[in-house]
Protein backbone atom coordinates (compact mmCIF):
# COMPACT_ATOMS: atom_id res chain seq x y z
CA UNK A 1 0.00 0.00 0.00
CA UNK A 2 1.07 2.95 -0.92
CA UNK A 3 1.35 6.53 1.20
CA UNK A 4 -1.59 8.11 -1.13
CA UNK A 5 -3.88 4.65 -0.40
CA UNK A 6 -2.67 4.79 3.19
CA UNK A 7 -3.81 8.67 4.05
CA UNK A 8 -7.17 7.81 1.91
CA UNK A 9 -7.98 3.94 4.43
CA UNK A 10 -6.74 5.97 7.42
CA UNK A 11 -9.35 8.79 6.92
CA UNK A 12 -11.86 6.02 5.82
CA UNK A 13 -11.22 4.57 9.48
CA UNK A 14 -11.81 8.15 10.47
CA UNK A 15 -14.77 8.59 9.21
CA UNK A 16 -16.38 5.35 10.08
CA UNK A 17 -15.11 5.81 13.94
CA UNK A 18 -16.70 9.19 14.01
CA UNK A 19 -19.96 7.50 12.81
CA UNK A 20 -19.86 5.48 15.25
CA UNK A 21 -19.55 7.40 18.23
CA UNK A 22 -22.57 9.74 16.79
CA UNK A 23 -24.60 6.88 16.60
CA UNK A 24 -23.61 5.08 19.77
CA UNK A 25 -24.24 8.69 22.03
CA UNK A 26 -27.57 9.46 20.15
CA UNK A 27 -28.70 5.48 21.19
CA UNK A 28 -27.17 6.37 24.81
CA UNK A 29 -28.90 9.76 24.51
CA UNK A 30 -32.02 8.07 23.38
CA UNK A 31 -31.71 5.59 26.37
CA UNK A 32 -32.00 8.51 28.72
CA UNK A 33 -35.18 9.57 27.53
CA UNK A 34 -33.72 12.26 24.94
CA UNK A 35 -35.07 12.64 21.57
CA UNK A 36 -34.30 13.92 18.39
CA UNK A 37 -37.10 15.25 16.13
CA UNK A 38 -36.85 13.32 12.48
CA UNK A 39 -36.65 17.07 10.82
CA UNK A 40 -33.33 18.14 12.77
CA UNK A 41 -31.76 14.70 12.78
CA UNK A 42 -29.33 15.65 10.13
CA UNK A 43 -28.81 18.80 11.79
CA UNK A 44 -27.57 17.39 15.17
CA UNK A 45 -25.46 14.37 13.37
CA UNK A 46 -23.31 16.78 11.30
CA UNK A 47 -22.57 19.04 14.36
CA UNK A 48 -21.89 16.27 16.60
CA UNK A 49 -20.15 14.61 13.95
CA UNK A 50 -17.92 18.47 13.58
CA UNK A 51 -17.59 18.13 17.88
CA UNK A 52 -16.34 14.41 17.90
CA UNK A 53 -13.57 15.23 15.28
CA UNK A 54 -12.82 18.02 17.55
CA UNK A 55 -12.16 16.09 19.97
CA UNK A 56 -10.13 13.07 18.34
CA UNK A 57 -7.87 16.05 16.84
CA UNK A 58 -7.20 17.45 20.26
CA UNK A 59 -6.76 14.21 21.33
CA UNK A 60 -4.57 13.18 18.96
CA UNK A 61 -2.57 16.16 18.34
CA UNK A 62 -2.86 17.93 21.42
CA UNK A 63 -4.97 21.13 19.41
CA UNK A 64 -7.46 21.54 17.35
CA UNK A 65 -5.79 23.82 14.42
CA UNK A 66 -3.25 25.93 13.80
CA UNK A 67 -4.18 28.84 15.31
CA UNK A 68 -4.66 26.96 19.15
CA UNK A 69 -0.98 25.87 18.52
CA UNK A 70 0.43 29.07 18.07
CA UNK A 71 -2.48 30.59 20.26
CA UNK A 72 -0.31 28.37 23.48
CA UNK A 73 3.10 30.22 22.73
CA UNK A 74 3.64 33.22 24.86
CA UNK A 75 4.81 36.24 23.56
CA UNK A 76 8.64 35.48 24.98
CA UNK A 77 8.52 32.05 23.27
CA UNK A 78 7.67 33.22 19.85
CA UNK A 79 10.63 36.07 19.67
CA UNK A 80 12.92 32.87 21.03
CA UNK A 81 11.87 30.78 18.80
CA UNK A 82 12.78 33.73 15.72
CA UNK A 83 16.48 34.78 18.02
CA UNK A 84 17.16 30.88 17.50
CA UNK A 85 15.75 30.66 13.68
CA UNK A 86 17.94 33.90 12.52
CA UNK A 87 21.01 32.33 14.46
CA UNK A 88 20.57 28.97 12.50
CA UNK A 89 20.26 31.19 9.25
CA UNK A 90 23.26 32.90 9.82
CA UNK A 91 25.51 29.69 10.47
CA UNK A 92 23.58 28.39 7.16
CA UNK A 93 26.24 28.12 4.37
CA UNK A 94 25.77 30.88 1.38
CA UNK A 95 24.70 29.55 -1.77
CA UNK A 96 26.59 30.29 -4.90
CA UNK A 97 24.79 33.16 -7.04
CA UNK A 98 22.60 34.29 -4.23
Amino acid sequence: MNEKEDSFHSSMERIELVQKIVREYLRYASTLGSFVPHLYEKIVVEELSIRVQEMITKRVYGYVNLNDYRASFSENQKREAERRYLELVALAPKKVGN
